[in-house]
C-alpha cells in the first residue's frame, strides 16, 4: 500500500526520515460515540507500520516519535 499524497507528515527519528499520516474517525458503540483514530508510519526503506488506537483520538509527534523508536 502506498502512502497517500495529502495530509503526510514528516518526523526525524536517530537521523533517519519518516513519513506519517493519521486518519480519524467515528463509530457507535451502543449508545456512546468512540473517536478512534489510524496511524500508518513509513520508513525511508518503505518498510510499513500499522497501529489503531481507540482509547484516544488525539495523536502527536511525541506518540509517533515513541512509536518509531519502539517499532523500527
Amino acid at each position: 500500500m502506498a502512502m497517500p499524497r495529502k495530509g503526510v507528515r514528516k518526523i526525524t527519528v536517530n537521523g533517519e526520515v519518516y513519513r506519517y499520516v493519521i486518519k480519524h474517525s467515528r463509530t457507535d458503540y451502543g449508545a456512546v460515540p468512540v473517536e478512534l483514530a489510524k496511524v500508518t508510519i513509513e520508513s525511508s526503506d518503505k518498510t510499513q507500520y500499522y497501529i489503531d488506537r481507540t482509547e484516544k483520538a488525539k495523536i502527536t509527534p511525541s506518540y509517533v516519535r515513541g512509536l518509531i523508536e519502539k517499532h523500527f
